[in-house]
């Protein structure tokens, strides 16, 4: 799985109600910080916090990073009027190099 080309973490999201990780590879715990804000942890951590990642939802929401660390990532949900909203499903991917 650390082939170039390949994803070192994915996850589908369900951000409503009581959140949680509906499958994932090499992502662990999520962290609700409130409406549309969520900080997910890799479990094995990126070489740095250069890595690519890629949002999206089922909805016509905007889905996108507020910060990412080399173990963590952490992302927000809006709609069309930059207002936070939870969703259900967030699908995210990322590549990039494992430490």
């Amino acid at each position: 799985y650390i082939f170039n080309g390949v994803a070192k973490a994915w996850y589908q999201l369900d951000g409503t109600g009581t959140i949680g990780m509906n499958d994932s590879f090499n992502m662990t715990t999520t962290t609700d910080h409130g409406t549309g804000e969520y900080t997910t942890t890799f479990t094995n951590a990126m070489s740095s916090d250069d890595y690519a990642f890629l949002f999206s939802s089922a909805s016509q929401a905007n889905v996108g990073s507020n910060g990412v660390t080399t173990t963590t990532l952490r992302l927000r949900c809006r709609d069309g009027s930059n207002s936070a909203l939870d969703l259900d499903p967030i699908t995210c991917g990322v590549n990039g190099d494992l430490a």
